[in-house]
């Protein structure tokens, strides 16, 4: 990739810091930007929403109890969008057919939407689902039946529906993924 170069001062006086991109880039050059893209977007997101508290009331399994102490936050966007990444790299190599998992794409591109403090309509869902939308709608409603999305018509335009992770499902991921770094060191 292209060397650095000083651009505009930003609001506070400093330079940004810009990469000229060469005629030739290649798909490490784009992977590279998108890595920088998500690191912005984690200090920005750092920045607008600062450590967000679990809400007892509505994040709760039914039955369940909820201890504040022992709640892990899920892996920053840049860790979750990575994961996405190489779970599509996969099919660069080997026949796309054979990592169909559309829940878990699911999970992992709510999760990353959530941290980055994204909304998510049914169709951004299906599509980074993978598979035909009439599959991934299907898989919509079993994760709506486990509890582990809602559904939530937005506000402006009743037509359009979101997806949210539950309480519950974003304290599983996020154990899920505290404890995949203890056992395997980092993700």
């Amino acid at each position: 990739m292209g060397g650095a170069r000083r651009g505009p001062p930003n609001r506070r006086g400093g330079p940004y810091q810009t990469k000229e991109i060469s005629p030739s880039f290649d798909l490490d050059d784009v992977e590279e930007l998108s890595e920088l893209l998500e690191q912005l977007l984690d200090q920005l997101h750092t920045r607008l929403h600062p450590a967000s508290k679990p809400n007892a009331s509505t994040d709760l399994p039914e039955g369940g109890t909820l201890n504040r102490d022992a709640v892990p936050s899920l892996p920053s966007s840049r860790i979750l969008r990575r994961l996405i990444r190489q779970r599509r790299r996969r099919s660069d190599y080997l026949p796309a057919d054979l990592f169909s998992e559309p829940a878990w794409d699911m999970l992992l591109d709510l999760a990353a939407m959530d941290v980055e403090g994204r909304q998510v309509s049914v169709t951004s869902l299906c599509l980074a689902s993978g598979v035909p939308i009439s599959t991934a709608l299907r898989w919509i409603a079993a994760l709506e039946a486990h509890g582990i999305i809602t559904r939530v018509h937005d506000q402006a335009d009743r037509r359009r529906v979101f997806v949210h992770l539950t309480g519950f499902a974003r304290r599983a991921l996020a154990r899920y993924f505290a404890d995949s770094r203890m056992r395997d060191g980092q993700l």
